[in-house]
């Protein structure tokens, strides 16, 4: 009997393949500190999907295919709005603070490679969507009937992009 997983283990099941991919990137950026993996449950409480060993560092990080999603979602941070297990869903979690960093890339369903990717610095997000809930009284009407919903990075005053990298890094960004 073959096991049924849920949209979240199904996403996460494909996306383990990069894991080497992403910690390599990581590493890069943040010299002189080693990544790990998160557990599950870190993941699902915390949007931790890497850390430092002494959890210094908490990296939020989703990976979206290539053909479906580059095109449309490249100068976005497309979140998870619909609740996880525990009731909480990936942009609830950010706006409460977890994880200090979201790695963003895209690959080709069947893989092997990360083909472009970004770091965003989750601080300057958190203070973006504070002022804009601030300034509208709730957060944007487009969360409404959704399972995930793009943040377009070039409205946030600030540079969210701390860096980024790829096949395609001199496209649009």
């Amino acid at each position: 009997m073959s096991q049924i997983l849920s949209p979240f283990e199904e996403n996460k099941s494909w996306s383990k393949q990069f894991n080497l991919q992403v910690i390599k990137h990581l590493e890069s950026i943040f010299i002189n500190h080693n990544f790990i993996e998160g557990t599950l449950e870190e993941d699902r409480n915390e949007c931790c999907d890497f850390k430092t060993p002494d959890k210094s560092i908490i990296i939020s990080a989703r990976v979206r295919d290539y053909d479906t999603c580059y095109p449309i979602y490249v100068n976005d941070i497309l979140l998870n709005i619909k609740r996880d297990i525990d009731g909480k869903n990936e942009l609830e979690k950010i706006i409460q603070g977890h994880s200090d960093y979201y790695f963003y890339g895209f690959a080709p369903k069947a893989g092997p490679y990360i083909l472009f990717w970004k770091i965003y610095k989750l601080s300057i997000f958190r203070l973006w969507l504070h002022k804009l809930i601030l300034e509208k009284g709730h957060l944007p009407d487009k969360l409404k009937n959704y399972e995930c919903i793009p943040f377009n990075i070039k409205e946030i005053e600030q540079d969210i992009v701390i860096a980024y990298g790829g096949r395609n890094a001199n496209s649009k960004i």
